[in-house]
């Protein structure tokens, strides 16, 4: 079990949430987000009271959420509870991955952390290399690493120090099967606690895409799913071409309009891509130039969202495979959906209704 205070890292600084509205299902998306299975919502102060910023307040998760910060909520650092209101949690059940990132401003970047007898901790920077980064991108599901964050690039941890002078060829498939010092035998300071950015996208982290805030499906704001989590597109430079790609990936002729700004109405979530590009015969998003997975301008606000109005008929046939039999005419029926292959009798969790998917219709 794991339990305490709840803090958040925001601005480059931790703060509290008030137990104002804290509920279960607000409990639930944090244990979620640490890697425990589900939470009890705890509004005394029996884990003591923080203290500086209290970052939250009137939090109100559905429940779904993958991250707190993708609750409703009453805005950053607008609450005026005192710190004997802040919230805090029991998390119970299995942790799902012995390995997180922790601080960053995206589910692809931050602290490393481990999970170990039962507590979490982080990890040393003493000769950390780029091998060592891409085993751990790639246990999250991600492809690779894009860059090393050393000496608490993300903020210091707290506790133990479970791992120091890793040693990873990269073709390790856990950050543990990899050489090091021994648990806890680290003499480091949470002053070298390592941080990465990771990159890419897997079937277990995929990239796929909807359209929401409007009634017809075939228009509406974009919104992308990336690091398990829904987010939105800015609409600098957003233009034809990148509605066009948007549509072909959606099953889609083409893009009869683009939208920007709140046309199809404002948007909280994290900024996923910004800056697009799309050039010559792109069929997937993620293809076309962008900033960078979570990077994005100052202006990039909730106002700023690209939208598409999309033309023709979504087609009703599907990409389908054979696999894994013993001949070429036996084996698991697989069908394409933006990319990736799936058995027809296990949508991906991301795939919650037929406006995600909308070849589910009917």
């Amino acid at each position: 079990m794991g339990e305490g205070r709840v803090e958040v890292f925001y601005g480059g600084v931790w703060g509290t949430i008030c137990n104002g509205g804290w509920d279960t299902q607000d409990a639930n998306v944090v244990c979620r987000q640490l890697g425990f299975s589900r939470g009890h919502a705890v509004t005394t102060t029996q884990f003591g009271e923080g203290v500086g910023v209290t970052w939250m307040n009137n939090v109100g998760c559905r429940g779904s959420e993958s991250r707190i910060q993708d609750c409703t909520f009453s805005g950053w650092g607008a609450s005026e509870c005192h710190h004997s209101r802040d919230a805090g949690v029991m998390c119970s059940g299995a942790v799902s991955k012995p390995i997180r990132l922790v601080g960053g401003v995206t589910p692809n970047q931050g602290r490393v952390e481990v999970y170990y007898s039962n507590v979490w901790g982080t990890v040393c920077d003493d000769g950390w290399t780029r091998e060592d980064a891409d085993v751990v991108c790639k246990q999250l599901g991600y492809v690779r690493s894009a860059n090393v964050k050393p000496r608490a690039h993300y903020g210091q941890g707290s506790g133990h120090i479970w791992m120091s002078n890793v040693r990873c060829s990269g073709s390790e498939s856990h950050l543990h099967d990899c050489p090091f010092d021994g648990w806890g035998q680290a003499s480091c300071r949470h002053t070298e606690d390592v941080g990465i950015f990771c990159e890419g996208y897997s079937e277990e982290n995929p990239v796929v895409l909807r359209l929401t805030g409007n009634s017809n499906k075939n228009q509406g704001r974009v919104q992308v799913y990336f690091g398990n989590t829904w987010g939105s597109v800015c609409d600098s430079n957003w233009d034809i071409h990148d509605g066009h790609t948007v549509c072909r990936q959606l099953g889609y002729d083409k893009a009869l309009s683009i939208r920007t700004g709140t046309h199809y109405g404002s948007d909280s979530s994290t900024v996923w891509m910004d800056n697009v590009q799309c050039t010559g015969f792109k069929r997937r998003l993620q293809d076309c130039n962008f900033s960078g997975w979570g990077v994005k301008a100052s202006h990039c606000t909730s106002s700023r969202k690209a939208g598409v109005y999309c033309s023709g008929s979504i087609s009703e046939t599907f990409d389908v495979r054979i696999t894994g039999g013993r001949t070429n005419n036996t084996g698991r029926v697989e069908i394409r959906h933006q990319g990736w292959f799936y058995k027809c009798n296990s949508f991906p969790s991301f795939v919650q209704t037929s406006r995600d998917w909308p070849y589910l219709d009917g």
